[in-house]
C-alpha cells in the first residue's frame, strides 16, 4: 500500500472510531422524554437499608461483601473487614441514581463508553457491581462504564454511563458510584510502626534464631550484631545498619494486596520470621512464607501487662490474628531480604557499624544491594532515615 493510500485509510479509520464513540453517547430519547429524572434502580432506592450483600467485578479482581453488624466484611477472605464507608458509598451511589438520557443499547458500541463485560480480554466495562438483600433479591445490577464530563451544569452529583447488566439499554445517569480500581484499595493499612521506635531485629527459621541485632545509637538508627549463626557467617562481621533499617522501613504503613483465613495456610515449621522489639515493650513478628508463588505473612503482636505498648499490641493482634496477607513486591522484597545483606565485614563498614554501606530502594522498593555484603555505595545512593 502506498503512503498516501495508507494515510487514507487511517483517516478513514479514525472518523469510524470518532462516529461509534459519537453515536455511543448520543441520546436515543429526547431530554423532556418521561423517564428523565427516574431512579436507575428503584428497588434499591426505596429500600437502600436492605441492601446486605456487595459482589464487584472488575478487569483485576472479583470481591463480595456482607453487611454483618454494621459493618461489610469479605466472606471469601475469612470475614476480614473492608475499609469503613467503602462498600455504603457504592450502595448509596447506586440507590441516589437517576436517568438523564438514554444512550446506546448496541453491544458493539459498549466499549466505547465501558459499560462491556470488565472480565472479557480486554475487558470492555469498568466493573460490574450486584447488590442483594439478605434473603437473595437482587437490588441492583449494575454495569459501571465510564465518567462523562459533559454532563449538563444542571446535574450537580455529576454523571456515568450504567447499564443493567441483562438489559441493551444504557443510560447517561446523574450521581456516580466508585468502585476501587484495585483489591488493595479495599483495605485499611493494617501496621504502621514508626522507624525510629523499633530498637531491634531478630531474624528466625522456625524457631531458631539466625540473627539478632540491637541498636546501639536510637538517634541515628546504628545497629550491633548481638548473635549471628556460626552457619550463616563468621563472628568478624557486624550488622549492615541501612540493609536493616530498609527491613525494617516493611512495617512502616504496611497495607496488603489480599486477605485469607489464616486456618487456610500453613507457614511450615522451617518459615522465616522477622522480630522487632519497640520503644513501647511491644514486641512483633512477621512470619513470611510463600504460597503459590506469592509471599503472605502473618503476625503476632505482644506486650507486657501495664507496658506503654500493652493497648497498640491488642489492637494489632485483633487486626491480624485470624488471617494471612499477600504482601506487594516492594514490601515482601524489603521484608524477606537474605541475611547475608544484613551483615557485612567491618572494612566494607568502613571500619564499622556506623559507616554501613548505604543500600537504597529501587523504584520498585526493591534493595538495590549486593547480595554479598557489599563493597561501596551505589551511584547517587542516600544513606536511608532512622528505622
Amino acid at each position: 500500500m502506498s503512503p498516501r493510500g495508507f494515510i487514507i485509510l487511517l483517516v478513514a479509520t479514525l472518523l469510524a472510531v470518532c462516529a461509534a464513540v459519537v453515536m455511543a453517547v448520543q441520546p436515543t430519547l429526547s431530554g423532556a422524554d418521561s423517564v428523565a429524572g427516574e431512579q436507575m434502580f428503584p428497588r434499591l432506592s426505596q429500600n437502600p437499608q436492605d441492601a446486605s450483600r456487595v459482589t464487584v467485578q472488575t478487569p483485576q479482581y472479583t470481591a463480595s461483601w456482607e453487611r454483618r453488624d454494621g459493618i461489610w466484611v469479605s466472606p471469601e477472605r475469612g470475614d476480614f473487614p473492608g475499609r469503613a464507608g467503602l462498600a455504603n458509598d457504592i450502595v448509596s451511589g447506586l440507590a441516589r441514581m437517576t436517568k438523564v438520557e438514554a444512550k446506546t443499547s448496541k453491544p458493539e458500541w459498549y466499549e466505547y463508553v465501558r459499560i462491556g463485560d470488565p472480565s472479557a480480554t480486554p475487558p470492555t466495562g469498568v466493573a460490574h457491581v450486584t447488590v442483594t438483600s439478605a434473603n437473595g433479591d437482587i437490588l441492583a445490577d449494575a454495569v459501571l462504564g465510564a465518567r462523562s464530563y459533559s454532563i449538563a451544569a444542571s446535574h450537580t452529583r455529576g454523571g456515568m454511563f450504567v447499564r443493567g447488566s441483562g438489559d441493551e439499554q444504557s443510560w447517561l445517569v446523574e450521581g456516580i458510584a466508585s468502585v476501587p480500581a484495585g483489591l488493595p484499595e479495599w483495605f485499611d493499612t493494617l501496621i504502621d510502626i514508626p522507624g525510629p521506635d523499633i530498637t531491634g531485629v531478630t531474624i528466625l527459621e522456625g524457631d531458631k534464631t539466625i540473627l539478632d541485632t540491637r541498636k546501639t545509637d536510637l538517634t541515628n538508627g546504628v545497629y550491633a550484631i548481638t548473635h549471628l549463626d556460626p552457619a550463616v557467617a563468621g563472628s568478624d562481621n557486624v550488622a549492615n545498619s541501612n540493609s536493616l533499617r530498609s527491613l525494617a522501613s516493611g512495617i512502616v504503613g504496611l497495607r496488603v494486596d489480599d486477605v485469607r483465613a489464616i486456618a487456610s495456610v500453613s507457614p511450615g515449621a522451617t518459615a522465616r520470621t522477622d522480630r522487632f522489639t519497640m520503644t513501647s515493650g511491644m514486641q512483633l513478628d512477621v512470619t513470611i512464607f510463600d504460597v503459590d508463588g506469592a509471599l503472605w505473612a502473618i503476625f503476632k503482636a505482644t506486650a507486657p501487662q501495664g507496658s506503654a505498648g500493652e493497648a497498640l499490641a491488642a489492637d494489632i493482634s485483633a487486626r491480624t490474628k485470624d488471617w494471612a496477607f499477600r504482601l506487594d513486591g516492594s514490601r515482601a522484597t524489603r521484608l524477606n531480604q537474605p541475611v547475608v545483606n544484613l551483615i557485612q565485614k567491618p572494612t566494607e563498614a568502613g571500619g564499622g557499624a556506623a559507616g554501613a554501606v548505604p543500600v537504597p530502594l529501587g523504584e520498585s522498593g526493591a534493595p538495590l544491594f549486593n547480595p554479598q555484603g557489599g563493597s561501596g555505595p551505589m551511584p547517587g545512593a542516600a544513606v536511608l532515615p532512622n528505622f
